[in-house]
């Protein structure tokens, strides 16, 4: 019973600074990759990812989806939640830090 304790105690000494070492700061990322489908529905095929803060031009909506056309020329269907009328914010920063630097 005296060597079982011991045995924990040098566990627990062993153990401690590993989950120390382990607890770490990290952040959620908000870099969405969206996909733009064939058809309504997440069963079409993927005709392209897009990356956030990519511009699309829309074609067409209904309550669900939005009809786009991307850079590429690629036209499909985008989750309408995904899509905003919006400047993105990561897009302000680059263009405000560029102009700063003027």
């Amino acid at each position: 019973m005296n060597s079982f304790i011991k045995y924990l105690l040098f566990l627990t000494i062993l153990l401690v600074p590993l989950s120390q070492a382990l607890a770490e700061t990290r952040y959620v990322t908000d870099q969405l990759v969206v996909t733009v489908r064939s058809q309504k529905g997440d069963q079409y095929n993927v005709l392209e990812s897009l990356l956030s803060d990519t511009p699309v031009e829309i074609l067409s909506e209904d309550k669900t989806y939005v009809k786009v056309k991307t850079a590429k020329g690629t036209e499909g269907f985008i989750l309408k939640q995904y899509i905003t009328t919006k400047y993105p914010k990561s897009l302000q920063v680059k263009t405000y830090s560029q102009k700063s630097i003027r």
